[in-house]
C-alpha cells in the first residue's frame, strides 16, 4: 500500500498515518456490545486488547465495528498471535477516564484505535517479506513480564492482609497447583456464563484459588500443567471467596498473564514446585517435619478444646470478608495430657510405607517403578531418585473429654517417638515389638501435636503427632485442663 512504512510501538504519536505495526497480542478481552450514539436504538462493539512489539513497549488497542464483524476479528486472534494492524489511529490515553481502571497497565503514553471500515488487522507469519527471526522474538515477549519481575506479593501476604491490604490490585508470581473444570455460572440477570478455578501455590503456602473469567482464558488454562506451569501475573484483582472462606484473586480485563516467564524468580519458583507439598496430609507433614524442637510447644489443651479450634469456622454459611479478616491460622499446635488408646505396631495395620524422596507420593505395594507420578521429575524421567522407606503410624490419643483418633506419626517424629529407626524396626520381631508398643499404649503421656484446622472444603481436621513420652504425674495434676 503506497505510503505505508512500518512504525515500532515507541515511536507512535498523534498525527502519524499509515501506520504499520507487527506485534504480538499479550492480553485480550471479551467483546462488548454498546449503544450507538450515531444510530439510536442499535448496537456497536469494540473488542479490547494489549500490543507488544519489545520487552519495553507494549500499547493498548480497541477495534470498533458491527457485532458481527468484532466478533469475528476477536474469535480469529488470541493471545500469542503475532498481527498486522494498519491505518489505526493513535490517541493520547487520557488518565483521569474511567476506560483506563479496566485496561492493563502499559508503558505507551498512546492508544490504539481500529475501525472496521478504515483499519484492518490481521494475523502474520514469518514468510518470505517477514523476517523469521523478527517473528520468533516477538514470540519470546511472551514470556517477558510486563512489570519488574522481582516485584510481586506471596500468598501469604494476600491472606494475611487480606482486604486490610488497602489495593485492589496486586502482582503475585505463582505456581500451578491444579487446574479445576470448567463451570456454567448464571448471572443475576440471566445471562449463562463460564467460570474456571485454578489453584496456585508459591513458597510461602500451597492454596490460593484463582478464578477466570475471559473465555479464551479459560481455554488456555486447560494446557497449563500442574507443578511445571509457572504465571506473572500483573494486576489481578483481590476478591473474598466466600465459598472457600479466604481472600481469592479474579483475572479480570486490567490482567496481563505471563506463561512461564523467563526470570531467575520464577526458575526458582518452578523447581520448588516440582517437589512442593500440595495435598493437606502432605503439607501437615511438611510443616511437622520443620518444626525443630517440640518440646517448645508449652500450651495445653483438653481433646476437647483441640476438637473444637480445629473445627472453628468450617463452615462458609454467613461469611464475609469483613467477619473473617482475622481468622486465625489454619494451624496450631498444643500439649495435651492424655492416654495413647490405639497403636498397632505388631499387627494387620500398616506402620511403614515407600514414597518418592521427590514428590512424597505413595508407591503402592508391589510397585515396580521409581513413581508413578507423572507430574513429577523422577516419574517423568528427568530425575533419578531412590524411594524412602518411612514409618506412617495412626495413633489415637484420648482423656477425660474425648478421643482424636487417626493421629498421623511419621517419619523422624516416629523415630523419636519410637526410640529405633524403620531398619531397626523392620528387623524386631513379633515380641519385641509388641513390648515397644507398651512402652506407650495405656500410659498417661504428654503428646505434643500440630493441627491443620478444618476448612469448608475439608470438613475433617488433620493432625500429626510430634513428640510423645510418659508424663510425670505431678506434672499432669498441675497443668492438665478440666474441661
Amino acid at each position: 500500500m503506497a505510503g505505508v512504512r512500518k512504525v515500532p510501538i515507541s515511536e507512535l504519536g498523534p498525527g502519524i498515518n499509515n501506520a504499520m505495526i507487527i506485534a504480538v497480542i499479550i492480553a485480550k478481552q471479551t467483546p462488548r456490545k454498546i449503544a450507538s450514539k450515531r444510530n439510536p436504538g442499535t448496537e456497536r462493539a469494540v473488542w479490547s486488547f494489549t500490543l507488544r512489539d519489545t520487552p519495553y513497549d507494549f500499547i493498548n488497542a480497541s477495534y470498533w465495528g458491527s457485532i458481527e464483524n468484532v466478533n469475528s476479528i476477536a474469535n480469529g486472534l488470541h493471545v500469542g498471535d503475532v498481527v498486522e494492524v494498519m491505518n489505526a489511529k493513535v490517541n493520547m490515553r487520557q488518565g483521569g477516564d474511567s476506560e483506563e481502571r479496566f485496561q492493563p497497565s502499559v508503558t505507551s503514553p498512546f492508544q490504539l484505535i481500529l475501525s472496521e471500515n478504515q483499519s484492518t488487522i490481521q494475523l502474520q507469519r514469518p514468510v518470505d517479506e517477514f523476517d523469521a527471526e523478527t517473528y520468533n522474538n516477538l514470540i519470546q515477549l511472551l514470556h517477558i513480564p510486563t512489570k519488574a519481575p522481582s516485584c510481586f506479593l506471596t500468598i501469604a501476604d494476600v491472606l494475611a492482609s487480606g482486604t486490610s491490604m488497602g489495593t485492589e490490585f496486586i502482582d503475585l508470581l505463582v505456581a500451578v497447583a491444579r487446574v479445576g473444570p470448567v463451570k456454567n455460572i448464571k448471572t443475576k440477570d440471566g445471562r449463562d456464563i463460564e467460570c474456571r478455578e485454578v489453584i496456585v501455590l508459591d513458597q510461602t503456602n500451597s492454596s490460593l484459588t484463582i478464578q477466570l473469567w475471559e473465555s479464551d482464558l479459560i481455554i488456555q488454562a486447560g494446557n497449563w500443567r500442574p507443578r511445571h506451569t509457572v504465571l506473572f501475573l500483573a494486576d489481578v484483582r483481590l476478591a473474598w471467596n466466600a465459598f472457600h472462606r479466604k481472600m481469592g484473586v479474579s483475572i479480570f480485563s486490567r490482567t496481563i498473564v505471563t506463561e512461564n516467564p523467563d526470570t531467575t524468580e520464577a526458575n526458582i519458583l518452578r523447581e520448588y514446585a516440582f517437589s512442593a507439598p500440595i495435598a493437606p496430609s502432605a503439607v501437615l507433614d511438611h510443616i511437622a517435619s520443620t518444626i525443630s524442637d517440640a518440646s517448645s510447644i508449652r500450651v495445653v489443651m483438653s481433646v476437647q478444646q483441640v476438637i473444637k479450634k480445629a473445627l472453628k469456622n468450617s463452615s462458609a454459611e454467613g461469611d464475609s470478608p469483613m467477619q473473617h479478616e482475622n481468622t486465625e491460622d489454619s494451624q496450631f499446635s498444643c500439649l495435651i495430657y492424655c492416654f495413647v488408646t490405639e497403636l498397632d505396631l505388631d499387627g494387620v495395620t500398616r506402620v511403614i510405607l515407600n514414597r518418592c524422596s521427590k514428590c512424597q507420593t505413595t508407591l503402592t505395594e508391589g510397585f515396580q517403578g521409581l513413581c508413578p507420578n507423572a507430574d513429577c521429575p523422577v516419574g517423568s524421567g528427568l530425575d533419578f531418585s531412590k524411594p524412602e522407606t518411612i514409618f506412617d503410624i495412626r495413633v489415637t490419643l484420648s482423656d477425660h473429654t474425648g478421643s482424636l483418633p487417626g493421629c498421623r506419626l511419621i517419619d523422624k517424629n516416629a523415630e523419636k517417638v519410637l526410640g529405633c529407626s524403620v531398619t531397626t524396626f523392620q528387623h524386631l520381631t513379633p515380641t519385641e515389638k509388641t513390648s515397644l508398643k507398651w512402652r506407650l499404649l495405656l500410659e498417661r503421656c504428654a503428646a505434643r501435636i500440630l493441627v491443620l484446622k478444618a476448612s469448608p472444603q475439608r470438613r475433617t481436621p488433620l493432625i500429626s503427632l510430634l513428640f510423645c513420652e510418659p508424663a510425670d504425674p505431678a506434672e499432669v495434676a498441675a497443668r492438665c485442663p478440666r474441661c
